[in-house]
C-alpha cells in the first residue's frame, strides 16, 4: 500500500497542476477579454501577451493570438498586429478563428496603407467566409478602399491581375469613373472596348456601352496642376515673378500640343494658414495632376503635408529648407537647399581649386549656421583644415573684431605650423593676443601701419553673407590687409553690387541655385518672349517657374497627365535641363541637387562650372 500511495500522489498533483494551469489561462483570457471590451487595449495587449507566453499548449492559445491581434490593431500598430495574425493564419489553419483572423489583418493592412494586400484577404473573406456579417463587412471595406485609396494605376496593375468577376465589375466602374474625372476619354474608350471584349458577361457592361456613346468623338480636357504662390504679403514680389514665368510656360505649350495644360492658382497671402486651405482645395479637387508651390519654405512644409496625404505631388520652385522632402514621399524640391550649395562651393573649392585652409565669417542666424556647418564638416571631409570661425549679428557695420582675429589666427597657424582647428578654436582672445604678440612683435619705430604686412597663410575665406553685407565687408577685407580667395554664398549673386565693389573682390567665386547665360539661345528666347508678354525682362524668379513648369509639360506632352503618373515619372528619378538650372531628381533625392559656381571678375559674372 505505501508503494500505491506514493504512485497516487505524483498523479495527483499532476492533475491539480493541469486544472490550476488552464484556470489560470482562462483567467488571463478573460481578463484581457474583459479589458478590450472596454476598450483598455494598452491592458489587453499585456494580458493577451502574458497569456500567450505562459501558455504556448493551452487550450485558449488560438483564440488568445486573435484577440492580441486585435488588440494591436486598435492600438495602430499594425504591423505587429500583421505578425501575429500571420502567426494564427498559417500554423493553425483549421483554427475557427482564420476567418475573424482574416479580417483583422485587412484592417490592419488599411491602416498601414497596403491596400492590395488588404483587398486579397478581403476577397478571400467575401468567397470563403460562412458568416454574413464578415462577408458584408468585406465587400464595404472593399468598395472604400477602391474609391478613396488607389490610385489609377494601382487599379489598373489589379484589374490585369485579378479574375473574381465580382470585384473586377468594383474595380473596373472605379477606373471608367477616374478616367472620366480626368476627362481621359480616348484612354477611357480604349479600355472600355477592351473590357466589353474580353468580359462580355460583367454586370457594368451595359453601363458601359451607354459611357461609349456619351464620350464619342470627345477629346481629352485639359490638364490641371494646381499653383499655390504669393500673390499678395511679404513675398508676394517673388510670388509674382513666379507666377508670371509659369504662366508663360504655360502659354507657350498650349499653343503648341494638346492636350491642354490649366492652372488652379491660388494666393497664400504669404500666410501658412491660407496655404494650408489652398493645399486642401487643390488635393481635393477633381483631376489636380501635381501642386507647383507655394514659395517659402514654411508655407511650403504646411502645404506638402497636406497634399502628401492625399497623394498629390507637390513641388516648390522656391524653398530652401532642409527635411521638406522627409514629409512623404509626393513632396519635391525643385531649388537646391542650403547644404547642398554649401557642400557644393567645400568641393570645388578643395577638389578643383586645390585649397586646403579655410576661415569663416557668416551671420549669426539659421542661414549662416546652416550654410557655415554645411560648408566646414564637407572641407574636414574632404582633408582641408578649418583655421577660424568668424560670426556677426544682424546690421553689424564694423567688422573689426571679426577680422583683426581671423588675420592673427591665420598668422598664428602659420606661426604654429599648422595646428589643429580643436586646439585653435579653444584660444581665448587673450591667449591669442600674447600668442601673436610672441610670434609678431609691433615695432614701434616702424612708420609701417600695423596692417600693413598682407595675412596670406590663409588659402580661402567663405562668406555665406546677405547682399547688404557685402558693401562693409568688402572695404574693410582691404583695410585689414587680407589676402585670400573669397568664396561665397548665392546672395553674392548681384551684379550690381558686386561691380560697386569691384576693386575689393574681383575674383570672387559664389555658388549658386541659378545662372541665365546672356549668350545662351534659349535664354535669349525666354528673355524676348517673357519681354514681349510683360513689357520687362524676367526676375531669377520668373526663370524658376518657367522651368518647373516646363519640365512638368514634358511629361504631360509625353502622355503623362494624372497626378499618379506624374509622381511615377518623378520617382523613377528626372533630369531636366532648363534655362537657369538643371532640376535633378532621383531615386535617392528628391530635392534638386544641381547648383553653378560662378565667378565675378572685371564687372563680369561668368560660370566657373555646373
Amino acid at each position: 500500500m505505501k508503494l500505491i500511495y506514493f504512485l497516487l500522489i505524483p498523479s495527483c498533483l499532476s492533475t491539480a497542476f493541469s486544472q490550476d494551469k488552464s484556470l489560470s489561462e482562462k483567467m488571463l483570457f478573460d481578463t484581457g477579454l474583459t479589458a478590450y471590451r472596454s476598450k483598455l487595449y494598452p491592458t489587453s495587449i499585456k494580458t493577451f501577451e502574458s497569456m500567450i507566453a505562459n501558455f504556448p499548449e493551452g487550450d485558449l492559445y488560438t483564440a488568445g493570438l486573435l484577440m492580441l491581434s486585435k488588440s494591436y490593431e486598435k492600438m495602430r500598430y499594425f504591423k505587429k498586429s500583421i505578425t501575429v495574425a500571420d502567426e494564427l493564419i498559417t500554423a493553425y489553419p483549421g483554427s475557427k478563428y482564420i476567418d475573424d483572423a482574416l479580417y483583422t489583418r485587412a484592417q490592419s493592412y488599411y491602416g498601414n496603407d497596403d491596400y492590395t494586400s488588404a483587398i486579397r484577404d478581403l476577397s478571400l473573406l467575401k468567397t470563403t467566409s460562412i458568416e454574413k456579417h464578415l462577408q458584408s463587412r468585406s465587400d464595404s471595406l472593399i468598395r472604400r478602399i477602391i474609391q478613396n485609396n488607389l490610385s489609377s494605376i494601382q487599379i489598373r496593375n489589379m484589374i490585369a491581375e485579378d479574375d473574381d468577376p465580382e470585384l473586377l465589375s468594383v474595380l473596373n466602374s472605379q477606373y471608367v469613373t477616374n478616367l472620366m474625372s480626368q476627362k481621359r476619354y480616348v484612354l477611357l474608350q480604349k479600355f472600355i472596348e477592351s473590357t466589353l471584349q474580353k468580359d462580355p458577361q460583367l454586370s457594368t457592361n451595359k453601363a458601359f456601352r451607354d459611357i461609349l456613346k456619351q464620350i464619342n468623338n470627345k477629346t481629352d480636357g485639359p490638364v490641371r496642376f494646381g499653383f499655390i504662390t504669393s500673390l499678395t504679403g511679404s513675398n508676394g514680389e517673388t510670388g509674382r515673378s513666379i507666377k508670371s514665368g509659369v504662366e508663360l510656360a504655360v502659354s507657350q505649350y498650349n499653343r503648341l500640343y494638346t492636350p491642354s495644360i490649366e492652372l488652379v492658382i491660388y494666393d497664400d497671402q504669404s500666410d501658412i494658414i491660407q496655404a494650408i486651405h489652398a493645399a486642401k482645395e487643390l488635393s481635393a479637387a477633381d483631376g489636380i495632376s501635381a501642386i507647383i508651390g507655394p514659395v517659402e519654405s514654411s508655407a511650403m512644409a504646411a502645404a506638402a503635408v497636406v497634399a502628401d496625404q492625399y497623394h498629390i505631388p507637390i513641388i516648390s520652385p522656391t524653398a530652401t529648407k532642409s527635411g521638406l522632402t522627409q514629409i512623404g514621399p509626393y513632396v519635391y524640391q525643385a531649388n537646391v537647399n542650403i547644404e547642398s550649395r554649401s557642400e557644393a562651393m567645400a568641393h570645388y573649392a578643395v577638389d578643383v581649386l586645390g585649397l586646403r585652409t579655410f576661415a569663416i565669417l557668416s551671420p549669426s542666424d539659421l542661414y549662416g549656421d546652416i550654410a557655415s556647418t554645411a560648408f566646414a564638416q564637407s572641407v574636414e571631409k574632404l582633408g582641408g583644415r578649418m583655421i577660424v570661425f568668424e560670426k556677426f549679428y544682424d546690421n553689424t557695420t564694423d567688422f573689426k573684431g571679426q577680422l583683426v582675429h581671423l588675420r592673427k589666427m591665420g598668422f598664428i597657424d602659420r606661426a604654429l605650423r599648422q595646428t589643429s582647428f580643436r586646439f585653435l578654436s579653444k584660444l581665448t582672445p587673450q591667449q591669442v593676443d600674447s600668442i601673436y604678440a610672441q610670434h609678431y612683435p609691433i615695432d614701434s619705430t616702424s612708420n609701417e601701419g600695423e596692417y600693413s604686412i598682407p595675412m596670406e597663410f590663409i588659402d580661402a575665406l567663405f562668406l555665406p553673407v546677405y547682399t547688404d553685407d557685402i558693401k562693409y565687408i568688402a572695404p574693410q577685407l582691404a583695410f585689414y590687409n587680407i589676402k585670400t580667395q573669397l568664396l561665397g554664398g548665392d546672395n553674392w549673386y548681384d551684379q550690381t553690387e558686386l561691380r560697386l565693389h569691384q576693386n575689393y573682390i574681383n575674383g570672387v567665386m559664389f555658388v549658386s541655385e541659378s545662372y541665365l547665360d546672356p549668350g545662351n539661345p534659349e535664354v535669349k528666347a525666354f528673355n524676348e518672349a517673357f519681354r514681349k508678354t510683360y513689357g520687362v525682362l524676367p526676375s531669377r524668379e520668373a526663370a524658376y517657374g518657367f522651368d518647373l513648369m516646363n519640365m512638368l509639360s514634358a511629361f504631360v506632352h509625353s502622355g503623362y497627365y494624372t497626378s499618379e503618373e506624374i509622381q511615377i515619372e518623378l520617382n523613377k528619378g528626372s533630369i531636366w535641363r532648363g534655362i537657369h538650372n538643371r532640376i535633378i531628381f532621383t531615386n535617392d533625392s528628391r530635392v534638386n541637387s544641381s547648383v553653378h559656381i560662378l565667378q565675378f571678375s572685371n564687372g563680369q559674372i561668368k560660370k566657373a562650372s555646373e
